[in-house]
């Protein structure tokens, strides 16, 4: 019928400082755009530290929890929410072959007025040394949102990743 029912831009950035063999840490920021979330967007940055508890060349758990502010726009000019988060995020990878591998992450930023968690399950295939697929079922969901909206949205994704070294 050619009505839009789904349509989101994310961008996510982290970048870490490796303090020892184990231990790191991280200042990232996120932006979501997803007009059928009740928010014009949604933009977060934290900074912290994370622990790597195995990371064998197989299988890889690592975990960070750091401090942040957060910054939703919400729709139809209806305002702003700002406030002070908590964030946290684990990660598991496995490889399943030389090419390929399972991913699992789960994100969550708490603050006083929201909220927000994003789960996802992934296998990934690596097609050249540097470009790769990626299939993907993705759970967001806000524990408050504006009236009319849903507070979980779920998502399957193919998403085309290139690597730099």
């Amino acid at each position: 019928d050619e009505e839009t029912t789904a349509k989101t831009y994310s961008i996510k950035l982290q970048t870490d400082y490796k303090i020892s063999e184990r231990s790191f840490a991280f200042g990232n920021v996120r932006f979501l755009d997803d007009r059928f979330s009740g928010y014009d967007y949604q933009s977060s940055a934290s900074v912290g530290f994370g622990k790597t508890f195995f990371d064998d060349g197989i299988s890889l758990f690592r975990a960070q929890a750091g401090i942040g502010y957060r910054k939703n726009e919400l729709m139809d000019n209806l305002g702003e929410e700002t406030e002070s988060i908590w964030t946290t995020r684990a990660t598991y990878h496995r490889s399943l072959t030389e090419n390929t591998r399972f991913e699992s992450r789960l994100i969550s930023e708490s603050g006083a007025d929201n909220t927000y968690l994003e789960g996802q399950v992934a296998v990934g295939v690596l097609m050249t040394e540097n470009l790769g697929i990626k299939l993907a079922y993705l759970v967001k969901h806000n524990s408050d949102v504006p009236v009319g909206s849903e507070n979980t949205d779920k998502y399957t994704t193919v998403s085309i990743n290139y690597l730099f070294d």
